[in-house]
């Protein structure tokens, strides 16, 4: 397993984190050998207080990654109820101002799990919403996007189904497949 992650890190800042995100709360211990309670997840890298808060400095007035990283696992440390509450703002700024693909995908993701953890149906004014930030996420070139992009048209869900726009999303998303 640390073979594996020592591969993961080599990897592109971006892909970076979309994987380590992944994988590290698919595996029941971390990198160092820590216990992953499922109730409470703890996710390495640790940051105190004082780094977090100068991440999120950062990440709004000079959009690095790395930052939107830091913020990512410092709010999954301890998975809480508002944990996709917390992270929307973040994603919104760094969609927004810094143009990054993955935080789009991340806003249509948390806006979707906060509805799923009310039990909420979707309205159509944050359908429209989400699916804008997936087709944003898509014109940059964000593999996530395209593959929800191809599920929701393939499916109907949120938009009516459409099966050129599936088949279309799902051959952009292959094209980017190693």
């Amino acid at each position: 397993m640390r073979k594996y992650f020592k591969n993961v890190i080599k990897m592109t800042l971006k892909q970076n984190s979309i994987i380590l995100f992944f994988c590290l709360s698919m595996f029941t211990t971390n990198v160092y050998g820590q216990t992953i309670d499922q109730q409470h997840t703890t996710i390495t890298p640790q940051y105190s207080p004082s780094e977090i808060q100068d991440c999120k400095q950062r990440l709004i007035t000079k959009g690095e990654m790395n930052d939107y990283a830091c913020i990512l696992f410092s709010k999954r440390k301890n998975v809480s109820q508002d944990y996709y509450e917390l992270l929307i703002p973040y994603a919104l700024i760094f969609a927004n101002r810094y143009n990054n693909a993955n935080a789009c995908y991340h806003i249509y993701f948390y806006t979707k799990k906060l509805y799923e953890q009310y039990n909420l149906d979707m309205d159509s004014v944050t359908s429209a919403f989400i699916m804008s930030y997936l087709e944003k996420g898509a014109q940059l070139n964000d593999s996530s996007c395209f593959l929800e992009l191809s599920r929701i048209y393939e499916e109907g869900v949120l938009v009516p189904q459409d099966s050129v726009k599936a088949a279309e999303y799902k051959k952009r998303y292959k094209a980017l497949l190693p």
